[in-house]
């Protein structure tokens, strides 16, 4: 299985009050990742919406394990959990110092951009996260 570790850092607009990061901060560093497994895996957003395709997310988890603090580092590893014609889902771990602070998943639906209705993904796309 191929996974991409991007290292990232707690920025302080990414805090609550109490000083850890919000929750909503994970669903971003999960495009984060995923941005740059899609680059490492060949798939461009960019050349995918040229084409007309695009990837839109149907369904996100996230299980929070331990926080993470202001200007703490981590680490960010994304990869494909599943994928077919139709959807991908990736998966991800948000690790720091070895140990798993989330863990969670995002479900993308291939779409026509002229009409926001599902399709089939361009098999270029799929071999690429295939390594075919």
């Amino acid at each position: 299985m191929d996974i991409s570790v991007i290292k990232e850092r707690v920025r302080y607009g990414e805090t609550d009050q109490m000083g850890v990061a919000y929750h909503g901060a994970y669903s971003q560093w999960f495009e984060i990742g995923r941005t740059e497994f899609c680059k490492m895996k060949g798939v461009v957003y960019k050349e995918l919406e040229r084409s007309g395709y695009g990837l839109v997310v149907v369904e996100l988890f996230i299980n929070y394990k331990r926080p993470l603090r202001y200007d703490e580092e981590f680490e960010i590893h994304t990869y494909v959990e599943e994928i077919n014609k139709k959807m991908i889902k990736f998966g991800y771990r948000i690790i720091k110092d070895s140990k798993i602070c989330a863990t969670g998943y995002t479900k993308h639906l291939f779409i026509l951009l002229s009409s926001f209705k599902s399709t089939d993904a361009p098999e270029e796309v799929i071999n690429c996260f295939l390594n075919k």
